[in-house]
């Protein structure tokens, strides 16, 4: 009997739900609170906060204009109107509450499918943002389209409908970007190295650029209105390959190899009229040795011989030396991405500046919150100084050749500029302060003049200022280029005059009379050079990808840069730059020129879609019948024009609304039943959010006949402020079939839990939970009496994650979680219990791919009732085998239980006590990277993981009872209250399941037993 109940109560400890305490792990969102407002327009609803109107005007203007140009490319016209959430900065975005995720900075927008949200960041360029707004825009108008606009649409149709990435993805940027340098390169790329897949399995990177690809050739071939053909097709067969197919009449697998023969027909040409890179400029990094992606912003030392440069060689975003004379690393200056300070290292707008005297570096980087410049010491690799202007984004920073001055662009408000930070005095002043975008600036040898990259076209200080009534959004600025500026703003110059065409990434001659830069005047990003006194050009390369981020010293004929090739990117050193004057008179375009730079009309893609209210009295009640409005939804919409800016915020107050929180359904589902030994039977699943999802209840209910006998869980989560905070109710019932009959445990109580997050990698939680447990036989309820249990459970947690993820579990950084967990008694039938629990984790990186992971594991606990740790299996353990049963007098001697894992070689409850510690050891490397079956038809798996893996642990009662080695018969040392395993395993993806599979032996030094087989479900520690 009291084994029967001991293994009952284990059963509902093993399935208890893991709310009940703050997670494990994780990093966090360091949220600050915003003031959020509402501006309405006939097609969206656009949510912003502080000091961001400026912003959100032209948000509204291109929303309208992209959602015009979609309505035609789609003949379709939305039936509710679109949310979108604006950010005004990157860092805000990425602690937004409508996704759980953090938002790396590589990511520049989302749409979220269930609700139809859009979410994207303003990041300093007036394009980037047009682009982003574009390609979001695609993803939403498109999700109606395909799904209906009626709530949960999205939900149930991606069962019937699923999008390819490269079919959603390619789409979007095709819709919003057309064909541009970008995408040639990535596509051109990869057909001259052989790498561009057929259209089924386009993965990572090339759903964007190769799907872009796709559309492109589609229209080039067809006409644009074969894309609306597909589109429909599409909708009406609920099957992207069939939409194709029928659209096309041909298969997916014939239009994908002549999409592969018209890109190979357009690419493998231009090796002849090209020069490889490798074969231009000396190759320092090598990526595809070092086996990452990234290694750019190189910048030579004053005396030419080493190069800074930001890489990710090693996962993390990080800053390394090398020489200039053969790329060999000196050393690692900055490891970014693993405390507050780096967060991030602005790795897709970077820079990096010396020093005249070559002791110092400087560069931006994302730092508990916020952008800020840092300048590190050299010789020392230590940060010596930091920065905080307290601006939404800064980017690029330059050192005057004097030494006393520091220049970067960043913005504040929508305002994106070229600043200028004085050392000696520590003020920060504007060499710009316009509309217009701003970017890379770079020195003059006199350190009065700064080059940069701007849109501003012909508005030239002091001459051509930009009217009062100037609107950015009717202003074509999808295209820069290279000016010149006093560092006091007063005298400006326009060096490169291009129309259609970018000019970027200048790089100042130390006799300030030549400018090196980079334009795609051909369709490829190559390096031009400015005489500033005759006013003439010269092309300095013919590159087969092209180039950036130009880092030149001209006395010593170095130049340095970075150019994608064969599928990375990496840092080339150019000698004797200048011999190249005469080397390339005229660069014959590539094919796809034309396309590239006509494009950009801003007759045709900047058009302002005017809307005007016809009484402004009315506007208000106007903005409210949206939703229903049938006129509306017919297109019948009052014409509007956008609110001025410049305008008093009381100008305003019929068009922004504050944000005010109103619940709306997430997700709702329900199922009903009957089962003819319990009767009537439900599952309901609720989710509510506001808008901004900042604030969400939960609701889970599963009924069984009664109340009693069902199972419910009520949660509220409020997220808008740095302390989150978490409350609910829960009911769990769990039933259990014996020869005495039927029991009902009952579990129910109140949960509350607060995080507060120090930065991104570091936290502390406490949780609370007041909790009651009941035992009926239901069959015979006098046969026993069950007292009802209760206890208040408090459990404080100090949680660290800096961790890296592969692809089925960390693989570099560390994690560590100290718990302090405490039930003091609170009545005579209370369970009183006190412990303390470590799990502290550090991965080591051996390589790409490569890891020794690492884990100590332990705990005590002490009280009345103390808490018991049971040893042995692996979690989510299928069909997992127990070891024996735990001999108990109460339901209190285990309810505060905690299963250790994994201990593998051994069963479940293999050492059980009140104190444990767990030791393990883990080297993971790629054991196949394609395995292909035949039967019933071809299908496969990918990149499957070995593990080879020592666990060691023990648990104990009472420390001086231990005795871990001891003397067999023999006397020969031996385990005695020690567990060791050892053996190998894979991990692989089915479908949407992480299988693990471990084959594990157990010995005691002397003998060994096994092997013990073990499927199982999940990550790796």
């Amino acid at each position: 009997m009291k084994l029967f109940f001991t293994k009952i109560v284990l059963i509902a400890i093993l399935f208890m739900p893991s709310s009940v305490f703050p997670q494990m792990f994780g990093q966090n969102k360091v949220r600050h609170q915003l003031k959020w407002q509402v501006l309405y327009t006939p097609h969206f609803r656009i949510y912003f906060y502080n000091k961001s109107e400026f912003l959100t005007n032209f948000v509204a203007a291109v929303a309208e204009s992209s959602y015009a140009s979609l309505s035609r490319e789609l003949n379709y016209k939305l039936a509710n109107p679109i949310p979108i959430v604006f950010y005004k900065s990157h860092a805000d975005f990425e602690e937004t509450t409508v996704s759980p995720q953090i938002q790396p900075e590589s990511t520049g927008g989302f749409t979220e499918m269930l609700r139809d949200r859009v979410v994207i960041p303003y990041e300093g360029s007036w394009e980037e943002l047009r682009h982003v707004i574009h390609h979001e825009l695609t993803h939403a108008v498109t999700r109606e389209f395909f799904y209906g606009g009626r709530f949960g649409a999205a939900f149930s149709g991606i069962s019937k409908l699923r999008w390819p990435l490269w079919f959603a993805e390619g789409l979007a940027e095709y819709e919003s970007l057309g064909w541009n340098a970008n995408a040639a390169m990535y596509v051109r790329d990869a057909i001259i190295f052989n790498y561009l897949s057929p259209i089924p399995d386009l993965r990572g990177y090339m759903v964007y650029k190769g799907g872009q690809s796709i559309y492109n050739y589609l229209q080039n071939r067809y006409g644009r209105e074969k894309i609306r053909e597909i589109l429909w097709k599409v909708n009406s067969d609920r099957n992207v390959v069939k939409g194709f197919e029928d659209a096309l009449n041909q298969s997916l697998t014939e239009f994908s190899d002549q999409w592969h023969t018209y890109e190979e027909t357009l690419w493998w040409p231009e090796i002849k009229r090209r020069t490889e890179t490798p074969n231009y400029a000396q190759k320092l990094s090598n990526h595809l040795k070092w086996q990452n992606a990234i290694n750019n912003s190189p910048s030579l030392s004053p005396n030419g011989e080493e190069i800074a440069f930001l890489s990710n060689k090693g996962y993390y975003f990080d800053i390394y030396l090398m020489s200039s004379t053969n790329g060999k690393i000196i050393k690692k200056l900055v490891s970014g991405q693993r405390n507050k300070e780096l967060e991030e290292m602005h790795f897709l707008k970077p820079g990096i500046a010396w020093s005249p005297d070559g002791k110092f570096i400087a560069f931006a980087a994302k730092g508990n919150y916020r952008d800020k410049l840092y300048i590190l010491n050299v010789r020392k690799s230590k940060i010596v100084n930091k920065y905080d202007f307290h601006l939404d984004g800064l980017y690029s920073p330059a050192w005057s050749p004097d030494g006393k001055k520091i220049a970067f662009s960043g913005f504040k408000d929508g305002l994106s500029d070229i600043y200028v930070f004085h050392l000696d005095t520590k003020s920060l002043t504007k060499a710009t302060n316009d509309i217009f975008s701003d970017a890379s600036p770079t020195w003059a040898p006199d350190s009065k003049t700064i080059a940069f990259v701007s849109d501003r076209q012909q508005y030239i200080y002091p001459d051509h200022k930009p009217p009062k009534d100037f609107k950015v959004y009717d202003f074509n600025y999808r295209y820069t280029n290279i000016y010149t500026v006093s560092i006091d703003g007063a005298v400006m110059r326009q060096i490169t005059d291009t129309p259609y065409i970018n000019d970027k990434s200048p790089a100042w001659s130390k006799d300030g009379r030549d400018i090196a830069f980079v334009s795609d005047r051909n369709g490829i990003f190559n390096i031009y050079l400015k005489d500033l006194e005759k006013d003439t050009t010269w092309v300095m390369s013919n590159l087969l990808t092209g180039a950036d981020q130009l880092s030149w010293i001209s006395d010593l004929h170095r130049l340095a840069f970075t150019s994608y090739y064969h599928g990375g990117y990496d840092i080339y050193l150019k000698r004797d730059f200048i011999a190249e004057k005469d080397r390339h008179p005229k660069l014959t375009p590539i094919p796809t020129n034309n396309e590239i730079h006509s494009k950009i009309s801003p007759e045709d893609l900047n058009k302002n879609v005017p809307f005007v209210v016809q009484n402004i009295r009315r506007m208000s009640n106007a903005f409210r019948s949206f939703v229903f409005d049938e006129d509306f939804k017919n297109g019948n919409v009052p014409q509007w024009k956008l609110p001025n800016p410049l305008k008093k915020k009381a100008a305003q107050k019929n068009v922004i609304k504050p944000y005010r929180i109103k619940f709306m359904p997430n997700v709702v589902t329900a199922n009903a039943g009957y089962d003819q030994w319990y009767g009537l039977q439900g599952l309901t699943q609720l989710s509510f959010s506001d808008l901004l999802g900042g604030h969400q209840i939960n609701i889970q209910a599963d009924l069984l006949y009664s109340i009693s006998n069902s199972t419910f869980v009520i949660n509220y989560v409020y997220l808008p402020r740095r302390v989150q905070l978490s409350a609910g109710l829960y009911h769990y019932p769990y039933f259990i079939w014996s020869k005495l009959g039927l029991y009902r445990f009952r579990n129910y109580g109140m949960t509350a839990n607060f995080l507060y997050p120090f930065s991104r990698f570091k936290r502390i939680q406490l949780g609370i939970n007041f909790l009651n447990i009941t035992v009926k036989n239901l069959d015979y309820p006098n046969i026993s009496k069950f007292s009802t249990k209760r206890s208040l459970i408090f459990q404080l947690s100090r949680v660290t994650d800096n961790s890296v993820w592969g692809a089925v579990g960390p693989i570099a950084g560390s994690r560590t979680n100290l718990s302090l967990i405490s039930s003091p008694p609170i009545s005579k039938n209370s369970l009183t219990t006190y412990a303390v629990m470590g799990d502290f984790r550090k991965y080591f990186l051996l390589g790409k791919n490569h890891t020794f992971a690492s884990r100590l594991s332990f705990g005590e606990s002490w009280g009345k009732d103390k808490q018991h740790f049971f040893l042995g299996g692996v979690s989510n353990w299928i069909n997992g085998n127990f070891y024996r049963y735990m001999p108990a007098t109460s339901i209190s001697d285990y309810y505060f239980s905690h299963f250790v894992t994994p201990l593998r070689g051994y069963d479940y409850y293999a050492k059980t006590g009140t104190g444990y510690a767990l030791v393990n050891l883990e080297y993971r490397f790629p054991l196949i990277h394609y395995l292909v079956f035949g039967i019933p038809s071809v299908w496969g798996l990918s990149q499957i993981r070995g593990v080879s893996f020592l666990d060691i642990g023990s648990a104990w009662n009472r420390p001086k009872d231990f005795r871990g080695i001891v003397k067999s018969a023999s006397g020969k040392p031996q385990f005695k209250d020690i567990a060791m395993g050892y053996g190998v395993g894979a991990r692989f993806y089915f479908y949407y399941f992480l299988i693990r599979f471990d084959v594990a032996w157990n010995t005691n030094l002397i003998q060994k037993n096994g092997p013990i087989i073990y499927w199982s479900l999940g990550t790796n520690f």
